[in-house]
């Protein structure tokens, strides 16, 4: 029995391999770092979220003093302290970008601390 000789052209193996390579080198292309892990990548994406969520802290606290600078007095503390983890967290997460949403509306009255709550 005779072996017939390889057919001229492009070899379906290094097709294949090739299609493989590429696929791998678009995937690292996306990634980002391609060092990280998956856990790695789920840690920033928290990171991130949680600074969407203090810079919407912030904004609330802006607002409530907007709203009554003289209740803004009570939680300057408070407002402070916002502001401090807000700039930690962005340290923390340096290609977190700041959340576009509009900042809340304060309510009118004395329903500040309710709101804020």
């Amino acid at each position: 029995m005779s072996v017939s000789p390889a057919p001229a052209g492009f070899p379906r193996r290094r097709l294949l391999a090739g299609t493989a390579g590429l696929a791998l080198l678009l995937a690292g292309c996306t990634s980002g770092d391609p060092g990280q892990t998956a856990q790695e990548t789920a840690a920033q994406d928290r990171l991130a979220r949680q600074v969407a969520v203090q810079e919407a802290v912030v904004a609330a606290y802006d607002a409530a003093v907007a709203a009554d600078p003289a209740f803004g007095g009570t939680i300057a503390d408070l407002t402070g302290q916002a502001q401090e983890q807000l700039a930690r967290l962005r340290a923390a997460a340096p290609g977190a970008t700041p959340s576009s949403s509009a900042p809340p509306a304060a309510p009118a009255g004395d329903d500040l601390r309710a709101w804020l709550r």
